[in-house]
């Protein structure tokens, strides 16, 4: 997939009281140019599906998986945003190298997410994921 758009890609489920799910998913061989931003999720749109919603019921989004991440005059690579009742689980992150227009503080924005990082990652990712190296080590 290649895109040179605003937004390179996007997934989400965004609505507290249908419940659903987002997961098992795998983006190989993803290229963004001039893309603002590369990758985005966000669950906290504050939106229900009508006035009698449910709101135990939760999307559940989990087993995502970007392999061969590229690209060049990027703002922002990566902005995932979880909630804090619809947390993003299991990400995955191998071999990336996005060059990024200028330099901001938070290139790689996440909240709510839980994951890990395989190999080389370029630019630095979120503390809070999991480095691996490119033998799926825990370093």
């Amino acid at each position: 997939m290649s895109s040179s758009g605003v937004l390179g890609m996007q997934f989400e489920s965004r609505l507290v009281g249908r419940g659903g799910y987002v997961r098992d998913i795998t983006y190989p061989n993803l290229t963004f140019d001039g893309a603002r931003v590369g990758i985005v999720s966000k669950t906290d749109y504050n939106e229900h599906p009508d006035d009698d919603f449910d709101r135990k019921a939760l999307p559940i989004i989990r087993d995502i998986s970007f392999t061969k991440i590229y690209g060049q005059g990027v703002r922002v690579p990566v902005r995932i945003q979880g909630s804090e009742d619809i947390a993003i689980r299991n990400v995955t992150f191998r071999d990336m190298s996005i060059g990024i227009t200028y330099k901001k503080k938070h290139i790689f924005q996440c909240a709510f997410v839980e994951g890990r990082l395989v190999g080389t990652i370029f630019p630095a990712p979120c503390e809070n994921l999991d480095r691996y190296d490119e033998e799926d080590i825990l370093v």
